[in-house]
């Protein structure tokens, strides 16, 4: 199959182009389809990556941020969901059931960060990582926080609303835990010489993964570090302080006073 570039000339005159301007046109041809096809191609481009990567990483690697070790260290507000009895669906689904109700899911996670400026960094396996950016030592803290907070209220209120027409159509419930956390995200290109992951790592990434389980161990849908509760400007629940594996320090876990009305976890 060959490729080219289609398009056409038009003239308001009545008499149409002039001899010399049409010689000029036919000259035009061939650098302008060149530069139309770039331009489409970078276009594309931008599209795939940030489909696949996400919007901002995607931009990274088209400016060629894609040497092993590159990276930078992003401050922010972090957001991690992890979708409950995974393991079990996909023992006992279909291929089908089960990926259609993993999109389910992240159609509902996913939405909600977008529709709060955030930016999801990565799916590990059923979970979803998103950070909400914001310069340290700045009131930009406490609006991370909050964009942050909105999208884990609406991630499952969106969750909610997918579960009654499930329930309508017989389906079993999706269900959820999500945990706000607030700290360094290393950020960058890892992996082999001849495979790079773009991915988030550090401290604060894997605290946030640990927390969310507390969501499970607490019955409750959302949980927060001590850290990003500092953020909060409204009331909070102390849900006590509790020891994450791997994590060389107790958190003192907290909530909303109204999660345990939220969609449970």
């Amino acid at each position: 199959m060959r490729e080219g570039v289609t398009g056409s000339f038009s003239t308001a005159r009545r008499d149409g182009f002039t001899e010399r301007e049409l010689d000029v046109l036919r000259a035009l041809v061939l650098p302008f389809s060149v530069a139309v096809k770039a331009a489409a191609a970078l276009e594309m481009a931008e599209i795939l990556l940030g489909t696949y990567l996400g919007a901002a990483t995607g931009r990274s690697v088209l400016r060629r941020h894609v040497q092993r070790g590159h990276g930078h260290q992003v401050h922010a507000v972090i957001f991690y969901s992890d979708m409950r009895d995974s393991t079990t669906l996909a023992a006992s689904a279909s291929l089908e059931t089960y990926l259609s109700t993993l999109n389910a899911y992240f159609d509902c996670v996913v939405d909600a960060v977008d529709a709060q400026g955030g930016e999801v960094l990565k799916f590990t396996g059923d979970g979803v990582l998103a950070m909400f950016p914001f310069e340290e030592g700045t009131q930009a803290g406490t609006n991370a926080y909050g964009l942050a907070l909105a999208a884990a209220r609406d991630a499952l209120g969106r969750l909610g609303n997918v579960n009654a027409r499930r329930a309508a159509a017989g389906a079993s419930e999706i269900r959820c835990g999500i945990a706000l956390h607030a700290g360094d995200v290393m950020y960058g290109n890892v992996g082999s010489a001849r495979r790079l992951d773009f991915t988030a790592t550090g401290p604060a990434v894997n605290e946030v993964c640990r927390l969310d389980a507390q969501c499970k161990t607490l019955a409750v849908p959302l949980v927060m570090s001590d850290v990003a509760a500092s953020l909060c400007g409204g009331p909070l629940q102390s849900l006590g302080w509790h020891e994450l594996r791997g994590v060389g320090r107790a958190i003192e876990a907290f909530s909303l006073p109204d999660a345990y009305g939220m969609h449970r976890a």
